[in-house]
């Protein structure tokens, strides 16, 4: 079986002159949870193959995801998580590629959402029920901190929906910035409501990463709104920026 896995494994990266897919191309995966090229799959696992899985897989890892888990949502898409679960999920979805012989056959790839591209997030900042900071001691690799929610008050929530207010808040295209270092410690963000979840975790320099309901999603604001909420995290997240830090 392993010998199956590389075999069709190379085909697929490989892109092998061929006018019909391989043996085995369509070959069912076993009932219950698999194990396919060291990640573990789940889901509906009667609705895709074998080949499905090895190219979300493969998609996945072109976007820069080291699948830790891959969950079979339907014959059409899949969600894939990275070993830090805080950063949600990020899609693998089923579309056409066009072959060297010029026949299109089934195919996979793979996204994860981003701001300002994904407008419900945005709107949700503006509309959310309650919204609560949280600190981040590893800002590189960030994990939400349940366990040191505060609730923001009114005058902090209007300043900061003030900031997230405009959509030109935020860098287009891909911030190819090379960042010297981070702060040691910045904050969270937890917008709720009885519907959504978004969760956006600082990363200094601009950059936020996060999830809206589970969906991973990542932004670049523009270097002078970054220093706005720069001085809205000094005057709001004092106890924050301070957490565990010895005087």
């Amino acid at each position: 079986m392993r010998k199956y896995f590389i075999l069709v494994f190379a085909f697929l990266t490989t892109q092998a002159l061929a006018s019909e897919p391989p043996p085995g191309w369509h070959q069912d995966i076993p009932a219950g949870p698999a194990n396919i090229e060291g990640v573990p799959v789940s889901g509906r696992l009667d609705s895709v193959s074998v080949a499905d899985v090895l190219q979300a897989i493969t998609a996945l890892r072109d976007i820069g995801v080291k699948s830790s888990e891959l969950v079979v949502v339907s014959g059409d898409e899949m969600h894939g998580y990275e070993a830090n679960r805080d950063l949600g999920w990020f899609t693998a979805k089923r579309t056409k590629c066009v072959w060297t012989d010029h026949t299109e056959h089934p195919c996979w790839d793979a996204f994860g959402q981003g701001l300002p591209e994904l407008k419900q997030p945005l709107h949700f900042i503006k509309s959310a029920q309650e919204v609560y900071i949280f600190p981040v001691v590893t800002p590189l690799e960030p994990h939400r901190d349940d366990a040191h929610m505060r609730l923001l008050g009114k005058d902090a929530r209007d300043e900061l929906a003030d900031i997230f207010k405009d959509d030109d808040i935020w860098m287009r295209g891909l911030n190819s910035l090379m960042y010297p270092s981070t702060k040691d410690q910045t904050v969270g963000l937890l917008f709720r409501d009885s519907d959504h979840e978004l969760v956006l975790f600082y990363q200094a320099y601009g950059r936020w990463t996060g999830t809206f309901d589970g969906e991973h999603l990542t932004g670049d604001f523009d270097p002078e709104k970054d220093k706005v909420f720069d001085a809205w995290e000094h005057k709001y997240a004092q106890a924050e920026l301070g957490f565990g830090k010895t005087q």
